[in-house]
């Protein structure tokens, strides 16, 4: 996790819960992933998802809490 938290949008918050929520069980299939996809911005999406999937569990919830006590 990066040292700094960047200040998410709501759409990039939403799509941050949602790929948590798909990553949650240790297995994203491709469809959560493909209906993630589907309800966001791909290029936003992709951006995202490659910073997410390298935290750990706890360092995403820590970035969600975060922006949530933003907005």
């Amino acid at each position: 996790m990066k040292n700094e938290l960047e200040k998410w949008s709501k759409a990039e918050l939403k799509i941050n819960i949602l790929i948590l929520c798909a990553k949650i069980d240790e297995v994203e299939s491709e469809e959560e992933i493909a209906l993630i996809q589907s309800k966001t911005d791909v290029e936003t999406f992709n951006k995202l998802y490659d910073e997410f999937c390298c935290d750990e569990e706890d360092d995403c919830f820590k970035k969600i809490e975060y922006a949530v006590g933003l907005h």
